[in-house]
């Protein structure tokens, strides 16, 4: 169990193509080789990833940044007219290209989707979908992946108090993340439920290395205490006040004993 090191992916250069009348055509030019060169870098580095397919923000109204559009995408899920293409062109691809990629270590089907889950935890219905929209496309891009692909899968809940928004789901992996603004340390702390038949042990897909009431090596000892099979650390390249790239270095280093003497990371500016 150790830290994940974050970085930034290519969904915000990249995207689905769309034809006059908002339908789904299939990815851009950018976003294959973006991948391609991700995917070697983990080669090089001798790491794997979960890779992250979708985000909360997705649905947000959309804005445009260095002339791409970022959210604005709501319509594509609701309206099953458009999720069919958009499964079928969009992310049938990127599983048939990365089937059996061993740099991949499973794929995030969505990142905390409750935040985009009218009345679960929104109540703004300009940026989120129903209940039963949202459980219809993660259902139907498990399927797909599971069809398509051979890594396993999961879902990114903000907190565990959302779990049964995935009930029912084929996924293989619980995933759950942890802050203390959303929940107290004795939940973190609490031993995880045995792992369902066909399913991996719990996985603590966040938890902060700032900010927290107790320092990111302990949480990590705390989650593994707890049962988790993994914590991935929130972050060491992000600029927000969730995350202190030292202390992540530092909390990985004191978990695997490994004292650094005799090389030393070296962090981007």
């Amino acid at each position: 169990m150790a830290p994940r090191w974050c970085g930034s992916g290519s969904w915000a250069t990249a995207g689905p193509v769309e034809d006059a009348e908002g339908r789904p055509l299939g990815l851009d030019g950018r976003f294959f080789p973006d991948l391609d060169v991700a995917l070697a870098a983990l080669r090089e580095a001798g790491l794997r990833g979960l890779l992250v397919l979708t985000d909360f923000l997705w649905f947000a109204p959309a804005r445009y940044e260095s002339g791409v559009q970022l959210g604005g995408r709501r319509h594509h899920v609701r309206e099953p007219s458009l999720r069919a293409p958009l499964l079928e062109h969009v992310f049938a691809p990127i599983a048939e290209r990365c089937a059996e990629a061993p740099e991949i270590a499973g794929w995030d089907l969505m990142n905390e989707p409750e935040w985009a889950t009218l009345g679960v935890g929104t109540l703004d219905p300009r940026r989120s979908i129903s209940r039963r929209e949202m459980r219809a496309f993660l259902g139907a891009l498990a399927e797909l992946f599971h069809e398509r692909a051979s890594q396993p899968l999961s879902v990114g809940l903000a907190s565990g108090r959302w779990r049964p928004l995935l009930d029912g789901l084929s996924l293989d992996v619980e995933q759950v993340h942890w802050y203390e603004s959303l929940d107290s340390l004795t939940m973190l702390a609490g031993p995880v439920a045995p792992p369902e038949p066909g399913r991996r042990a719990p996985l603590l897909g966040e938890f902060p290395t700032r900010g927290a009431s107790l320092a990111p090596e302990r949480l990590l000892e705390i989650a593994r205490e707890a049962g988790y099979s993994g914590a991935l650390a929130w972050s060491a390249l992000a600029s927000d006040a969730a995350t202190d790239a030292a202390a992540c270095l530092g909390a990985l280093r004191s978990f695997t004993g490994h004292t650094g003497h005799t090389k030393r990371a070296r962090l981007p500016a």
